[in-house]
Formats: C-alpha cells, sequence, structure tokens
C-alpha cells in the first residue's frame, strides 16, 4: 500500500523528518574547558574565567554527599530532602511556588513547554543570554530581539513589541554578559503596564552578587505580579555547576503547569543534597561575595589603566570592550593559558566577558591583557 508523501519538513540523509524549527537552531557553544585547551594546544597552567564559574570551586564534600551515593540505586524525590523548605524559607514564599530543575536552562526549557508553541510570540533583549532564543526555536514560537540602548534594555521598546499572541517576555537581571541591572522602581514601572496575559521570566541566575540598593528580586513583586516568573541557579555563588540545580520561584497555579511538563526524575538525589550542604555554608557563601568585590575594584582599576571601556557590573564578571576582536584577544589570551569568553554570539565581536576570579587570577589576566595590548 502506497504511503501519503511527507509534509514539507526537513528530510535528513536516511530519510527521517526533521522539524524545520529544529534546522534552524545552532548549537550551543559553551566556553572551553581546561581540559579541551590543555588537549589542543599544549598548555598546562590554565585558568578558566569564562563561564562565571565560582573561583573557589565546590563547597561540598564527598564525605557529606557519601549517604546519599550509597542510596544511588533508587529513584530520587527532592521532595523528601530538605531542599524545598531551605529555599522556600530563603525567599519567604511557599513550598508550593517552588519547581526545580536540572539547572535554570531545563526550568526555561519547561516554561518553552508550558507557555510557547507555533502560533505564539516571544520577547527577549538584544545582548543577552542565548537560551532564550533556544528555547523559542524548539518550541517553533516566533520571537522578537528587541535593541538594547547603550547596552541597557530598552523596556519601553519590548512594551511596544507585545502583540495578542505573546506570552512570554524573557528578562536576565542582572543581564549575562553585561552585568547591568533593571531598578527597583524602573520594574515596577515596567510590569505595571505589561498585559497579565504575558508571563516575565526574570533570570537571576546573578542576583545574589547585586550590591546596588536600587535592585529588587522578582520574588518581592510576586504577590503584586502572578505573571513573574522568577528563576534561580546554584550554579554561580554556590559553586554547584556540575550537579546542574536550579529552580522557579512563581505563583502556585503556574507551578502545577510547570510540574505537568517536569521529567518525574528530573534532579537527582546527589544535586538535591550538594545545594542542601551548600546553602548551609554561609562561610563560602560570605567569602565567595567579598572576593567577588575585591576582584571587581582590582580589575576594574587595571582596566582603566590599560585604557579599555568596560561595563560596571552587578554580577561575578565584566564585559570589556577592545580595540580589536574579541576572538582575536580569546585566542591570543588562550595561548597564555587564560580562557575568557569571546562575545561574538552575543552580537558583541569587539568584546570578551572576564569571570572575577581570585586574586592571583586577576592579577594574571591584567599582566596578559597589558601584554596583548602592547603587541598592537
Amino acid at each position: 500500500m502506497p504511503f501519503p508523501t511527507p509534509p514539507p519538513i526537513l528530510t535528513g540523509m536516511n530519510g527521517l523528518q526533521f522539524r524545520k524549527s529544529v534546522q534552524a537552531i545552532k548549537p550551543y557553544v559553551p566556553g572551553k574547558s581546561i581540559e579541551e585547551v590543555a588537549r589542543e594546544l599544549g598548555v598546562n597552567d590554565i585558568i578558566k574565567m569564562a563561564s562565571n564559574e565560582n573561583p573557589f570551586g565546590c563547597p561540598v564534600t564527598a564525605e557529606q554527599l557519601a549517604p546519599h551515593i550509597q542510596r544511588g540505586s533508587y529513584y530520587p524525590n527532592v521532595a523528601t530532602t530538605p531542599l524545598y523548605e531551605k529555599v522556600a524559607e530563603l525567599h519567604g514564599v511557599s513550598e508550593k511556588q517552588l519547581v526545580f530543575g536540572n539547572g535554570s536552562d531545563e526550568i526555561l526549557m519547561m516554561l518553552g513547554q508550558v507557555f510557547l508553541s507555533s502560533d505564539t510570540h516571544a520577547i527577549f533583549s538584544q545582548h543577552t543570554f542565548s537560551e532564550y532564543e533556544f528555547v523559542c526555536r524548539v518550541m517553533g514560537a516566533s520571537f522578537t530581539s528587541v535593541p538594547t540602548r547603550d547596552y541597557t534594555y530598552d523596556l519601553q521598546a519590548i512594551l511596544y513589541a507585545i502583540r495578542e499572541e505573546t506570552r512570554v517576555i524573557f528578562l536576565a537581571n542582572p543581564n549575562n554578559p553585561t552585568g547591568l541591572l533593571i531598578s527597583r522602581q524602573t520594574l515596577d514601572a515596567f510590569l505595571s503596564v505589561v498585559p497579565d496575559w504575558v508571563a516575565v521570566v526574570l533570570d537571576e541566575a546573578y542576583a545574589e552578587f547585586v550590591t546596588s540598593p536600587d535592585f529588587a528580586s522578582g520574588i518581592s513583586l510576586l504577590d503584586k505580579y502572578p505573571n513573574v516568573i522568577v528563576t534561580r541557579t546554584f550554579s554561580k555563588l554556590y559553586g554547584l555547576a556540575a550537579f546542574r540545580i536550579g529552580y522557579a520561584v512563581t505563583a502556585e497555579e503556574t507551578v502545577t503547569q510547570l510540574h505537568k511538563v517536569r521529567q518525574p526524575f528530573n534532579v537527582n538525589q546527589i544535586a538535591a543534597m550538594a545545594a542542601v550542604h551548600a546553602l548551609d555554608n554561609a562561610a563560602f557563601i560570605q567569602r565567595t561575595l567579598e572576593n567577588n568585590e575585591m576582584g571587581k575594584r582590582y580589575l576594574y582599576s587595571i582596566l582603566e589603566k590599560l585604557g579599555l571601556e568596560y561595563i560596571p557590573t552587578e554580577a561575578n564578571f565584566i564585559c570589556v570592550q577592545l580595540p580589536f576582536s574579541g576572538k582575536l584577544a580569546f585566542e591570543n589570551l588562550l595561548k597564555l593559558g587564560i580562557i575568557v569568553r569571546n562575545l561574538a554570539s552575543f552580537e558583541l565581536p569587539n568584546a570578551i566577558r572576564i569571570t572575577i576570579g581570585l586574586t592571583a587570577q586577576n592579577e594574571r589576566l591584567g599582566t596578559a591583557l597589558k601584554s596583548l595590548l602592547s603587541r598592537g
């Protein structure tokens, strides 16, 4: 019996039919790892200042996790750990307002599954985290990338971009890779005019590093704006990037919908307990924050001495503009054993993002930049 002709979508060499929206996706390219650089360039003394990881490493010990490793043959149940209780207490919310994911990236994808489809629309800004566009493309949704003004969000233009089929606005606060902040007053004014059918996702991956008194977490605005969804991560301040654990805080009704698309065992038990121990390690958290402020001031002074333009940051990284391509700087710094982030993929071709490191790492980077600039 003859089969019907397949719809006009991408056909692979093996005859499989692939979705057009998937074909349009550019695979995410992470920052280079230390092992990768060592293998490719034969460099041994390498520091990584590219992916905004905690320079003090992981605060959780093997001994703390050993009892949970022994239970590795059982399926995980995050609800049976103290994690829900601790995070709810941390933010002053109900446990029913929380949902955990395999990193906040998974939370963003879950939001796409709940809100977006081929007949919907999303909005995000230029010069921001690529995951927002990725989520839209996977779900086949249309999207608008709104140009920035002097690297800052143009919230008025974002409001003008809203249309009837708009379902989500993605805003990183502070923004990655610029480190810039939406102030409390500006955010409140913006949210007050966003239609209640549009979810506003505030990606607060770097919120713990903010020192500005003008900052307000979206969590403090949930009672006023139930369409707000805040995402957080344990990958940055808490030093658990390899464990892959993040979460969302939002209205209970939204959490109910997110649980419908959440994979049953999406967060492993080891990651959940690592997060519990990390939350308890107040000394590690304080040391990280103090180091970040000290490193920020040092790097500012070095960049100013070198005559390099940078964007003052509220995160644990600095976006630096160069008199030549970021790719060139990235490649030359690699040869010196320093990994930074080339920002060409963020539409900033002459910029790099530098993670604020330990004192010795910051000093080494400063020396390398000076050497790079002296070569012209």
